[in-house]
């Protein structure tokens, strides 16, 4: 059984490439209308910008969109500041099925997960030098007016306040003449090329990429980020100090409590990016104490001016759990993590390719222990289905170190422009010597969208 679904995969992911080669012969490949483009970092890198452009996940849309203040995602601007935002609501099934249950009680445990998010962004310009920008947001469930004294916030409730606001992003930008470009606060810091994985991007920020929702912003430290720039050209060499995220508090007579770190843990991290034509290449270093020193290295651009392609591989000298065990430069060996991938976009009949393979050879202290060894995902969206109305996608993701694989496909309806149904089939294969969990997913988004 192993054998067989190992076989089916590889056979899959061939078909993929060989489709991807025949309509990598379409004049029309990555024209405007792209939609999945790898040479653009995933929203879940998408805040490390220049100080003088705006949050990269908001200016994509903004290029794109009709030049309205609506399109734009501005609720109110006067010339220095602006302030939208973003309402995710959608309802969302999952009914599993499996040989031990009944059709009746697996329909009876059908599981509904309800998404009603804000997001909010303020990017306030006071003058032509300065800049402050703000993204946070509210998650479901709320905290209720009826549970919302004082005296009832406790235990989950008090749990659940905690994570109702969150902060996403809060930094000052600020330059010195046209040479270097200071951001000081929480961010999303884009290091990493890659779609589905990205290793490079897991060392300095403090979640990774969700393969199944890339649209999802990872989260980012508090660091000092220097851009120092060099005159008549797109090369630039970033330089970041980050503080421990780990705070403790101490105690002293004072009406107010602050929140420290030790500064011997503070992380200290540099990346220089070159541009060659239609490449851009970045070769990057990373040292905290008592934690395994890593060397970086990426490169993203466009084969045949038609395929978009990014490639990372992150070495490190042992792991940190290796290094917390022992502060000895003694007994380590190198850690190898590497991955590459490409998209092919079409304008007729609108459909993109995603690929990306991943080999993670850090078994020890990885973000993901699903993501050992070697791996591959795989993205077909299908933006037409004989109508606009009509739009489909198909997602994989095969982990042969753990013997893992999920894959899905949603058939999705739009009858108006704020709803939007979906329908399709999610396994999960948990192992290759056993059978799948198989569900049926059912998704509803009803209205929300940017603002």
């Amino acid at each position: 059984m192993k054998k067989i679904i190992q076989f089916a995969a590889i056979t899959i992911i061939t078909v993929f490439a060989a489709s991807s080669a025949v309509f990598a012969e379409d004049d029309n490949l990555f024209d405007d209308n792209t939609i999945v483009d790898s040479t653009a970092q995933p929203a879940a890198a998408a805040s490390d910008d220049n100080m003088i452009s705006g949050s990269t996940a908001n200016a994509a849309a903004e290029q794109n969109a009709p030049k309205t203040d609506l399109a734009h995602g501005t609720l109110f601007q006067t010339g220095s500041i602006k302030i939208g935002g973003q309402f995710d609501m959608s309802l969302t099934t999952f009914t599993w099925f499996n040989k031990d249950t009944s059709f009746e009680k697996s329909v009876k445990n059908t599981v509904l997960s309800p998404l009603a998010d804000a997001l909010f962004t303020i990017d306030a310009r006071p003058s032509e030098n300065l800049r402050m920008y703000f993204k946070g947001g509210i998650h479901f469930p709320y905290i209720t007016e009826q549970n919302a004294t004082l005296n009832e916030i406790s235990g989950n409730a008090q749990e659940t306040l905690e994570n109702l606001f969150y902060v996403k992003e809060l930094f000052t930008d600020f330059g010195i003449g046209n040479t270097a470009y200071f951001r000081f606060g929480k961010q999303t810091i884009t290091w990493g090329t890659g779609y589905f994985f990205s290793p490079s991007s897991n060392i300095v920020n403090l979640s990774a990429i969700d393969p199944e929702d890339t649209d999802e912003q990872v989260e980012g430290p508090l660091a000092l980020r220097t851009q120092i720039v060099f005159s008549g050209s797109q090369n630039c060499i970033w330089v970041y100090m980050i503080p421990d995220s780990s705070l403790f508090t101490i105690s002293s007579n004072t009406s107010t409590t602050d929140a420290y770190t030790l500064a011997s843990d503070t992380a200290f991290a540099a990346k220089g990016d070159i541009v060659l034509d239609d490449w851009e290449l970045g070769i990057g270093a990373f040292y905290k104490y008592a934690h395994a020193p890593k060397g970086v290295l990426t490169a993203s651009g466009t084969l045949f001016s038609k395929i978009n392609t990014f490639a990372e591989c992150v070495w490190a000298y042992g792991t940190d759990t290796a290094w917390s065990n022992s502060e000895s430069w003694d007994n380590k060996s190198s850690i190898w993590q590497a991955t590459a991938g490409c998209s092919y976009t079409w304008k007729e009949p609108q459909i993109t390719f995603a690929g990306q393979y991943y080999y993670d050879g850090n078994d020890e202290d990885s973000w993901d222990k699903t993501t050992h060894g070697h791996n591959i995902a795989g993205l077909i969206s299908f933006a037409k289905v004989f109508t606009t109305d009509l739009t489909a996608s198909v997602y994989g993701n095969v982990n042969f170190g753990a013997d893992m694989l999920t894959a899905f496909a949603m058939l999705y309806y739009s009858p108006l422009n704020e709803i939007k149904l979906g329908a399709g089939p999610y396994v999960v294969w948990s192992s290759f010597d056993s059978s799948p969990n198989i569900a049926v997913k059912l998704s509803a988004t009803l209205g929300g969208g940017k603002f």
